[in-house]
């Protein structure tokens, strides 16, 4: 096993720069969660991979992973960098199911991005026994849906790639946790935060009860940067029906 940081640095800018140290702070807190040695023999899946360095980089330490992206552009370039990486073509704003169970799904940056957000998180417990869950959320404790349409991103790889995202709150989320009878830890770490700039970035603020107009039917925005957002969540969850063994959340 050879942990080969340089992968989680991507040289694109399109995911490079400030990403870069999005990516490595994300699977520092993997590594304390689970450890770096778990990773060696495990089946990981990597949706919504980008140009996969998180995935590349997890290879490194002995994990068995594919790639998955509903951009040909995305897998193809993760495919330059490792031409035997195990690349799936999947649009997960459609139905969805695989033949494999995997025993973690990486799965971030991507909710928030979903038209059929519900659908798909639901999908995603089915397959997996853990799901590490990274997205933007409204700034809520209670249950909020916000939907953004056609928002502006300076390349087609970035953003919804139906043209439509969902914000919601992290209760949302956690009552589809609840409803799929999955365990939950939620890490509001300041670890976990990018720098001061990009405020957006920030795991360990403090949510607000709201929105005080209660709207009639669901807002709908073009831009991310609006006052529903309250910053980023990171959940690991745990499907009960298939892990036998490992509690992470009663350390």
């Amino acid at each position: 096993m050879y942990a080969d940081e340089s992968l989680l640095y991507e040289e694109n800018e399109l995911f490079g720069g400030v990403f870069n140290d999005w990516r490595v702070k994300r699977v520092k807190k993997l590594e304390h969660i689970f450890s770096r040695e778990w990773f060696k023999n495990k089946n990981v899946l990597e949706v919504a991979c980008g140009f996969g360095n998180i995935g590349l980089y997890l290879r490194s330490l002995g994990a068995d992973v594919t790639f998955a992206d509903a951009r040909q552009d995305s897998l193809d370039m993760v495919k330059k960098k490792d031409q035997d990486a195990r690349v799936l073509l999947l649009d997960q704003e459609k139905p969805w199911i695989l033949s494999q169970r995997f025993d973690l799904i990486l799965h971030f940056g991507l909710l928030y991005n979903l038209d059929n957000w519900e659908r798909d998180l639901r999908t995603t417990i089915q397959h997996t026994k853990y799901v590490a869950l990274e997205t933007a959320v409204a700034r809520y404790s209670n249950p909020f849906e916000c939907k953004i349409v056609e928002p502006e991103y300076p390349s087609e790889l970035y953003g919804p790639y139906s043209g439509t995202g969902t914000l919601v709150s992290g209760s949302n989320i956690e009552s589809i946790f609840e409803e799929m009878g999955a365990d939950y830890h939620r890490y509001d770490d300041s670890d976990l935060n990018l720098e001061e700039s990009w405020s957006e970035y920030r795991y360990d603020w403090k949510e607000e009860h709201g929105p005080v107009v209660q709207y009639s039917e669901t807002p709908v925005v073009n831009t991310w940067d609006n006052i529903h957002l309250g910053g980023r969540r990171f959940w690991i969850a745990k499907n009960n029906s298939l892990v036998s063994s490992l509690n992470l959340f009663y350390k």
